[in-house]
């Protein structure tokens, strides 16, 4: 219930809970698919197995997991950014920052600058089962 109180603080007016008599025996899931079509809404989940069934009931879903991915800014090789170096890295010249969305960035021979913003360039990414992982070097 603590999230639905959130949930109504964000979304103010457009949010609503609905109280409604449906009973299906299949289980919840098919519950919500029920009266999203009869309300002609859209499931928001994270839940994989409840999207690929709502994809073929014909019901529109929006993956949270997905709508994150596709708002992450993406930097390539090459692209330099104002980054504010916060702490040091695991090896001893290293300095990390993060990205607004998270993603941290590790930067070579960056440790006196910890505390400050400094321009860097991307050098590579990385995609790990925690996320994404970004190296850089000092620009210039």
């Amino acid at each position: 219930m603590d999230v639905v109180k959130e949930l109504k603080d964000i979304l103010k007016s457009s949010f609503e809970l609905y109280d409604d008599n449906i009973r299906v025996p299949e289980g919840v899931d098919s519950r919500l698919l029920k009266l999203a079509k009869e309300m002609d809404a859209a499931v928001l989940t994270l839940d994989y197995n409840l999207n690929k069934v709502a994809q073929v009931d014909g019901v529109k879903v929006l993956n949270i997991n997905e709508l994150a991915k596709s708002l992450r800014m993406s930097y390539l090789p090459g692209d330099e950014l104002d980054l504010e170096l916060s702490q040091k890295g695991q090896d001893s010249h290293q300095a990390v920052g993060y990205l607004k969305d998270g993603t941290m960035v590790v930067v070579e021979n960056a440790k006196r600058y910890i505390g400050q913003t400094k321009k860097i360039e991307i050098i590579r990414s990385l995609q790990t089962d925690a996320g994404k992982m970004m190296f850089a070097k000092l620009f210039g």
